[in-house]
């Protein structure tokens, strides 16, 4: 075995220690928060270079600068802790923070600022609904106050909500909430059914497209327009398949409905906090992927697949040990 690189660290450990994150998915571009290289660029042409582990005593700098090809921004230690965001403390009982999200392309870093304000000075915000997912936050957000930390789920959803030409305000617990603060979490918690009440707009990321998700969506979308009965079909969704012959959904043995399972069976649908969170909403938007719909249209084609095949909820409740679509069914209905 010849390895291409030879890692003297691992990297694991200092994610999860907030050390080290991805800040350019357009490359291989690895940012230090802690320690001497600040960042290094990785492109194919040094993957594929067979001086990379040659010489292992030779130092990461010479190294890159032998190949001509990057350079390392270098600068002296700085602790951690003052490289992090310093959340103020909020005054006021109904204090609350909003957070900018500036706009960027495709490969830039996140980027944003934070604001403290009040539920009573009627600001206008989206609250986010997303799955936390797993604790370790390997990304972080840019500020002028410091660097935010967040989960690889959170990354996601605001690089997908991000414009590129305007800001967007948004409550995003994660970030607007001190979450080292147990006194003011126990405060924001009880605001919580406020803020979102408040809110112009609920937008929920149910996580990145998948197999089957895209079709998935614009099936659910077919039934809803459908039933509507427009003049005029929507250019951007496709028209109905022939299968459907006179029936306003998919025949029961069509394995579209593997894909309508799957994206019900997300977990975003089952989380303990969905229901205040969708329950007081004005209108709630869902982000799966690139996709973006309102949630109305998306019950109201799920109560079609129960109304035209009654077994459809029965039958697909204990599918492989699976509760498929009672939660959004459930969360519809309370809604």
């Amino acid at each position: 075995m010849d390895p291409k690189i030879a890692i003297f660290v691992d990297p694991w450990r200092l994610v999860a220690n907030g050390q080290l994150s991805a800040t350019n998915l357009a490359h291989y571009h690895l940012s230090f928060t802690k320690g001497v290289p600040e960042h290094v660029e990785l492109n194919e042409n040094i993957l594929q270079s067979k001086s990379w582990g040659s010489r292992i005593d030779k130092k990461l700098n010479n190294l890159l600068d032998r190949s001509g090809k990057q350079q390392i921004a270098m600068r002296s230690s700085t602790p951690i802790s003052s490289m992090m965001y310093q959340y103020r403390k909020l005054k006021g009982f109904r204090d609350f923070r909003l957070f900018e999200l500036l706009p960027g392309g495709e490969a830039d870093p996140l980027e944003g600022a934070i604001k403290e304000t009040s539920l009573d000075a009627s600001e206008k915000y989206a609250a986010l609904s997303y799955q936390w997912g797993s604790d370790l936050k390997p990304y972080h957000i840019r500020t002028s106050r410091g660097l935010i930390p967040i989960t690889a789920s959170l990354h996601g959803a605001l690089r997908q909500l991000r414009d590129i030409d305007k800001s967007n305000m948004l409550w995003v617990d994660a970030i607007c909430i001190n979450q080292d603060n147990s006194h003011e979490k126990i405060v924001q918690i009880r605001l919580m059914s406020d803020i979102y009440q408040s809110a112009e707009s609920v937008k929920a990321w149910i996580g990145e497209e998948a197999p089957g998700s895209n079709e998935a969506i614009e099936t659910l979308l077919q039934m809803r327009t459908l039933a509507l009965k427009p003049p005029l079909w929507p250019k951007i969704l496709p028209k109905v398949p022939e299968s459907w012959r006179s029936r306003t959904c998919p025949h029961e043995t069509d394995p579209i409905w593997e894909h309508i399972d799957e994206l019900f069976e997300r977990g975003w649908f089952s989380r303990v906090w969905i229901l205040q969170e969708i329950i007081f909403a004005t209108e709630v938007f869902l982000y799966c992927g690139s996709f973006c719909f309102a949630w109305d249209d998306i019950f109201d084609a799920l109560k079609i697949c129960i109304k035209e095949n009654p077994r459809y909820l029965k039958e697909r409740l204990h599918k492989a040990g699976r509760q498929i679509p009672i939660a959004a069914h459930t969360i519809g209905m309370t809604r």
